[in-house]
């Protein structure tokens, strides 16, 4: 996303068609199935040679509409399967609903001129005729509107550390003396919290030792109708939680100080979500306000 918004601002000062990322990609990559970044680098290559040999154009040019019709129909297919799948992955809620939905058929209808046609034809509203961008913006500012009027978040950021420990816990427990909680649920808050904190240090110790430079821990939470969300982002270099949890199954290794950690967040916590965006983790646990997980 960085190199193609770069991209797009030399190209513009530039005066040429920016670059744009091959969203089609990701579906080809799993219908076969390979992913290796090589691959990609490769790929290119390739296709910068070939945009200097003038029969491959002439060749593409060249190709049945039919054929390319039912290619583009298996592409679109299968892009389109991959963006739900990625918009559902944290559950059909409602808000995920609501803005998949209204951003899918307002860029549809932008992009065939359904909606407000009269003025999609002014020299401003052709800046919005694109359905993919008016489908972007609209997701954009949906967000935003719902993040603006949803639950307040409050935050705090420690270091990434044991000692760290009693802090994270009074973080937790003003958290849901604010919000009215009960004791068995302040429990499990408090319990998640701490296994959450435990396994992210105990999993940076596996795979790397003691590191050297302190990293910092920041600790999102909001409030929501059926519970609590909390989000911990951290800067360390462990593999997935998530799916760390998945592997041990029902049976986690009793002598496995990390296992049992997991097993203990699995139990307190209603959802676990783990992501890795270049060496930052964003753990994300639910915590369920009125009765156990």
């Amino acid at each position: 996303m960085n190199a193609c918004g770069v991209g797009t601002l030399l190209s513009g000062f530039a005066g040429v068609l920016p670059p744009w990322p091959y969203v089609a990609g990701i579906s080809m990559a799993e219908g076969i199935g390979v992913a290796a970044r090589r691959i990609g680098v490769h790929i290119g290559i390739v296709f910068v040679c070939l945009a200097f040999v003038p029969k491959i154009v002439a060749l593409i040019l060249s190709i049945p509409l039919p054929v390319l019709g039912a290619y583009l129909t298996v592409i679109f297919g299968l892009t389109f399967a991959q963006g739900m799948r990625v918009v559902f992955h944290e559950g059909a809620h409602r808000q995920n609903a609501l803005i998949a939905g209204l951003s899918l058929w307002i860029g549809v209808g932008i992009q065939f001129q359904a909606i407000f046609p009269a003025h999609l034809a002014t020299p401003t509203g052709r800046m919005l005729a694109n359905g993919l961008t008016a489908g972007g913006l609209t997701i954009l500012l949906l967000t935003l509107f719902l993040e603006l009027t949803g639950p307040r978040r409050i935050r705090t950021e420690v270091p990434l550390r044991p000692e760290s420990l009693p802090r994270l816990d009074r973080f937790v427990v003003d958290f849901a003396a604010r919000y009215g909680w009960g004791t068995s649920a302040t429990e499990r808050l408090r319990a998640a919290s701490e296994e959450a904190l435990l396994s992210l240090l105990r999993q940076e110790e596996d795979e790397h030792g003691p590191a050297n430079e302190e990293r910092r821990l920041r600790v999102v939470a909001r409030n929501a109708r059926e519970g609590a969300s909390l989000e911990f982002t951290a800067a360390t270099h462990a593999g997935n939680l998530e799916n760390q949890m998945m592997l041990f199954g029902d049976r986690p290794d009793p002598t496995s100080e990390r296992d049992l950690s997991l097993a203990l967040l699995r139990h307190h916590a209603t959802s676990v979500k783990h992501r890795e965006y270049h060496n930052v983790d964003i753990l994300t646990v639910g915590v369920n306000r009125w009765s156990g997980p």
